[in-house]
């Protein structure tokens, strides 16, 4: 044709096309525009692949839009090994050349095709291996903050014989939710919590501190007072201590044994030392 004919006048016949050079861009015309439209105005290097003479191709020219750019490389670097293999005459009967055009079909149906689809890969077997499992008052916390509600846990169940109620327009069931309480709403009963015991070590100290607070008992009571209202007499004079010996013999014993010991006692008397006056006169030297 005569475009062939003035591609290899451009190149000077087979001894240039032997050589290495960019066949992507042989037969390309640079124009310059001043006009304001981008396909008038671009030169060869940006015109894209309908710049070169390899685009009048029919591989080319079947190949769609969004592969051709990798078409006219795998052609131009296959008409560059032809045109060797025609330098050198290897190849009279062509068969190279159809060798090589039927490697580049085969590379651009391999480039249409969709990638593979991916694959699910399962999951590793399970260590069974016997170990100790993690505890401690963090990992409960934790289990507790992801457990199921007490509402799920009863949306889960179901009680034999009884039909179950349900909800909505999908007729979602309800279980047991709602059915414990006899008014209908759907709530459940408030957990019942379990009252914290204090430890042994604990509720030995808190022994000992009664104990001590029991034998001191006798001291009274900063907000204890010796008045007391009658509806008899209005205000009358007590010992605030009486009541707490009446109600503890312990404390009424240990009160009655310091009435008889203590300085100021009321049963006590004050005791009379006679001394001997003759032991007092200095002796004479």
């Amino acid at each position: 044709s005569v475009d062939v004919e003035a591609w290899l006048l451009s190149v000077e016949f087979l001894s240039s096309l032997s050589l290495s050079r960019a066949f992507q861009l042989v037969g390309s015309q640079k124009k310059t525009s001043f006009s304001l439209s981008s396909k008038a105005g671009a030169t060869g290097s940006a015109a894209g692949p309908s710049a070169s003479l390899l685009c009048s191709c029919e591989i080319l020219l079947l190949t769609p839009v969004a592969f051709r750019t990798r078409a006219l490389r795998l052609l131009a670097g296959k008409v560059s090994l032809a045109a060797r293999v025609d330098f050198f005459g290897q190849s009279k009967e062509g068969e190279k050349g159809k060798a090589m055009r039927e490697e580049i079909v085969r590379a651009l149906i391999k480039a249409q095709e969709p990638p593979p689809a991916p694959q699910k890969k399962a999951l590793p077997a399970p260590d069974e291996r016997a170990r100790p499992k993690r505890g401690g008052k963090k990992y409960r916390r934790m289990k507790e903050k992801y457990e199921l509600t007490e509402v799920h846990k009863q949306l889960n169940r179901m009680q034999f014989g009884v039909e179950e109620d349900q909800n909505g327009l999908k007729a979602k069931g309800l279980g047991m939710l709602g059915k414990s309480i006899a008014s209908g709403r759907l709530k459940i009963q408030a957990k019942q919590q379990k009252k914290l015991q204090p430890s042994r070590k604990r509720q030995q100290q808190m022994n000992r501190g009664a104990g001590a607070r029991a034998g001191n008992e006798t001291a009274g009571c900063g907000f204890s007072s010796s008045l007391t209202f009658t509806p008899i007499q209005g205000i009358e004079l007590c010992n605030p201590d009486a009541a707490g010996a009446a109600a503890n013999p312990a404390v009424a014993k240990k009160q009655a044994a310091n009435t008889k010991t203590n300085y100021f006692s009321s049963t006590g008397k004050f005791t009379k030392v006679e001394k001997d006056l003759a032991s007092m006169v200095p002796k004479a030297v």
